[in-house]
């Protein structure tokens, strides 16, 4: 009975401590979760505090824009002052001419790229003539091994097949052993 009552207090055991290590892993795992939860939540605010500083920035930019030349500070994001004139009136008239000149030209090539659809469209099939390709077929006489292989199979002995492809009678052998065995 105290036999019994020993094994039976080692299995408890024994299991007790397996359920323990199992508890134990599952918890680590937890918290390497929660480690990585809190970078994964780290970097998330990096990229949001980093994009409401590039739309800081992006409305200061604009807001230059719109003054049109006059004199403004930019505040850098280290506290630092730029003192520039960013655009004078003549800068500006310059950007809108070329910005007109460049509008011009992409008006006239949209126009001339519709004018050669329509002409592609309108062609008449008939004139259209594809290019021809002229191949000259190339016959490759067919390799050692197989020509002596498709007289093998015909039925002509060693000797035969030596004369008519002028090769020596122990490459036809070698061959044909070759080929037989694989």
């Amino acid at each position: 009975m105290t036999q019994f009552l020993l094994v039976f207090s080692l299995l408890l055991h024994g299991i007790t401590f397996f359920i323990l290590i199992y508890f134990y892993r599952h918890f680590k795992d937890l918290q390497n979760m929660d480690k990585m939860e809190k970078s994964i939540r780290e970097v998330d605010d990096l990229f949001h505090s980093y994009l409401l500083e590039l739309k800081d920035e992006n409305e200061k930019l604009l807001n230059i824009l719109r003054e049109n030349g006059k004199n403004v500070n930019v505040h850098q994001t280290d506290n630092r002052s730029i003192h520039s004139n960013l655009l004078t009136d003549k800068n500006m008239e310059k950007l809108r001419t070329e910005i007109e000149k460049t509008n011009v030209k992409q008006a006239e090539m949209d126009t001339k790229t519709e004018e050669r659809k329509e002409e592609v469209e309108t062609m008449p099939e008939a004139l259209y003539t594809p290019e021809s390709i002229n191949h000259r077929d190339v016959v490759e006489e067919p390799s050692l091994k197989s020509s002596v292989l498709s007289l093998y199979q015909q039925g002509k002995t060693v000797d035969d097949i030596a004369k008519q492809l002028n090769r020596g009678k122990t490459e036809i052998e070698l061959i044909i052993k070759f080929h037989t065995k694989s």
